[in-house]
């Protein structure tokens, strides 16, 4: 009875290694799957940080694009701007020296007439106008010379 006892012992032995290893087995299987669960969680958690700063970035990348575009668009209309009022100060130069070339030519008519007054000349009346009649030719003779003084042939 006691080798028989003995080999009832082993078996119950066996058996309670057998369910000790099984329930180590066990408990590290679940720990394994809690310890996945939880990575997963904390992959879950980064994964989700990271989509949310790399959708900030795209949307930063967008904004900065169209606000190039933006700054591109005002740039020509500038410069179309600038090239209209550059037309506009080119035209007015060149109506300023247009009008400069009339005032000195007024000038010198100022001077002129200042200058024939001193020497005696008046303003021209009609009575004092001669008229030449040109034939159909291309150039005129002379036949006697021009008066010089007209003074004398009016009064």
């Amino acid at each position: 009875m006691n080798s028989l006892h003995s080999l009832g012992d082993d078996k119950a032995l066996f058996v309670a290694e057998q369910i000790v290893d099984y329930c180590h087995k066990k408990e590290q299987k679940e720990r394994r799957q809690r310890l996945a669960y939880i990575q997963h969680k904390k992959d879950l958690k980064t994964s989700r940080k990271l989509t949310a700063f790399f959708s900030t970035v795209v949307f930063l990348i967008i904004g900065l694009c169209v606000s190039m575009v933006s700054l591109n668009i005002q740039v020509k209309q500038k410069e179309e701007q600038i090239a209209l009022l550059e037309a506009e100060v080119s035209a007015a130069k060149k109506e300023n020296k247009e009008a400069e070339k009339r005032l000195a030519g007024q000038e010198d008519y100022k001077w002129i007439k200042k200058e024939a007054e001193k020497l005696g000349m008046s303003r021209v009346t009609p009575d004092r106008v001669y008229y030449y009649t040109v034939e159909e030719e291309d150039f005129m003779t002379q036949f006697r010379d021009v008066p010089n003084d007209t003074r004398q042939r009016n009064e």
